[in-house]
């Protein structure tokens, strides 16, 4: 219900990570002057990639083929059809996305993005490690 709300009053976007692969046209007609901008600029394009890439691995596609499909075609709408397996128009087939969800993800990623490199740290739970507990009154493993 809130994201229709969300999709009347923002407006709509091609779904499926098609708008972000989109965006990334606007992108190359930007001039940077140096080269810290350049390398910036090379790591937005690979970000903007990744939700129709990542979403193309799980559906076990070959997503090389189908991004440079999207990627070459000049319609701004043109994208992939996970459910029915077929290129168009993502708008017509009724894949969206709500303007106002995808502009507050990419808020919280640039978000979270600057301030891993104002503060040069970050901490993760990683799930692979397992750390042994210890009985806390012999303080040592189980």
């Amino acid at each position: 219900m809130n994201s229709c709300k969300l999709s009347i009053q923002s407006g709509i976007l091609p779904g499926g990570g098609v708008a972000l692969l989109k965006s990334i046209q606007v992108l190359d007609l930007v001039h940077f002057d140096n080269h810290s901008q350049s390398v910036a600029k090379d790591i937005l394009v690979k970000v903007l990639k990744q939700p129709l890439i990542q979403l193309l691995r799980n559906a076990s596609l070959e997503y090389d083929t189908i991004v440079h499909n999207i990627q070459n075609n000049q319609n701004v709408y043109y994208g992939y059809d996970l459910k029915n397996h077929q290129f168009g128009d993502l708008i017509e087939m009724g894949v969206i996305d709500s303007f106002g969800t995808v502009k507050s993800i990419l808020d919280d990623s640039f978000s979270v993005a600057g301030m891993v490199l104002t503060t040069e740290v970050i901490i993760y739970n990683d799930t692979a490690y397992s750390s042994t507990r210890l009985n806390k009154y012999q303080k040592k493993p189980f």
